[in-house]
């Protein structure tokens, strides 16, 4: 008796219903992407092309994936990963392609390493000024937290603790990238924002009502309104994306800590010492460094700034002070060299 089971396009999305969504979507796009290349390569769907891909010698098969990755009009990087998403789905239909085969008959441009554009205090206020009220709010919030679109997106009311100092934002394992749970923080400024919009909200409404599409369009009306949609050069890449926000918080809380702001943001590398810190020590560090996070409320910054001139007005009245004590010390050593003189 056989045990065998035909595979086909839909015995392979059912094997992926375990996985994020992002990842169902991923594999559809490149499966539409490669139907697109198959009716206008070889003029029949991707699954017909697919099934002769079987029958033919690895070189062939190779001519053809590199016929495609030659036709895609995408970034490297983007092609690196289509081609994953497609190598595992011909692997599992029967196309076993080894790193060998493909690292002898595939070649994939090279990825341009731009510099990142930074963002700018004044785009940051640029782009909340032309904002609705609960995307302003929400765009405080990925600054001063540092939390990926797809995690701040699906953040719910019963997530947040709003008895503390500062929110704490507790991210559920399955929204992160690493699929490990954390923990963070949204800065007063941007909390002054957000309590009238939960005041609305039952414990498991999203706070932002929204999941993970929405939010490339949004941003870049924004960007357009605000006359900052500049562009990488040699590439349809905009320098401000909905990722600038949390490259806004990890670029200022590192110059503090780089470790700790790895741990808030939920990447790789942090030092396992802040694997032993209570959240409210957590919470005493970021309120510490939360002042370079603020875009609008500079109270912070100008009563540092205050205190260091301050600092600096007394500096120069204790030198002002032993200036005129070695002054007079110098006119009691003068005044006794001449009582010497007379005697």
């Amino acid at each position: 008796m056989s045990i065998s089971k035909l595979r086909s396009l839909q015995t392979y999305r059912d094997k992926r219903k375990s996985r994020a969504a992002s990842s169902q979507r991923g594999f559809e796009k490149l499966h539409r992407n490669f139907e697109k290349f198959s009716q206008e390569n070889y003029n029949k769907g991707c699954e017909d092309l697919i099934d002769e891909m079987k029958l033919a010698s690895v070189e062939d098969s190779c001519d053809i994936i590199q016929e495609w990755v030659n036709w895609l009009d995408i970034k490297p990087v983007s092609i690196r990963t289509y081609f994953s998403d497609l190598y595992l789905y011909l692997y599992y239909r029967g196309i076993r392609l080894t790193s060998q085969d493909i690292k002898l008959n595939i070649d994939f441009p090279k990825n341009i390493q731009e510099e990142l554009h930074p963002l700018s205090l004044e785009e940051y206020r640029a782009i909340l000024e032309v904002a609705g009220f609960r995307n302003k709010a929400k765009y405080l919030c990925m600054g001063s937290s540092g939390l990926r679109p797809i995690e701040i997106n699906n953040i719910r009311k019963k997530d947040l603790e709003l008895d503390k100092k500062r929110i704490i934002v507790h991210v559920p394992a399955r929204f992160t990238k690493l699929k490990r749970s954390k923990t963070t923080f949204f800065s007063k400024e941007a909390e002054k924002l957000l309590r009238p919009i939960l005041k609305q909200l039952n414990d498991d409404d999203k706070i932002f009502g929204i999941t993970t599409e929405g939010n490339a369009n949004t941003i870049a009306r924004y960007r357009i309104k605000a006359g900052i949609d500049e562009k990488y050069d040699n590439t349809t890449r905009r320098k401000i994306n909905a990722m600038s926000f949390r490259a806004w918080f990890i670029t200022k809380f590192s110059r503090h800590d780089p470790n700790l702001a790895k741990l808030l943001a939920g990447q790789k590398g942090y030092l396992l010492q802040y694997d032993r810190m209570e959240v409210d020590e957590l919470l005493e560090k970021y309120i510490e460094y939360e002042g370079d996070l603020l875009v609008y409320d500079t109270a912070r910054s100008e009563s540092k700034i205050h205190a260091l001139e301050e600092m600096n007005k007394d500096k120069q009245k204790l030198e002002d002070k032993v200036a005129r004590q070695d002054q007079a010390i110098g006119k009691i050593l003068s005044d006794l060299e001449d009582l010497k003189k007379k005697s």
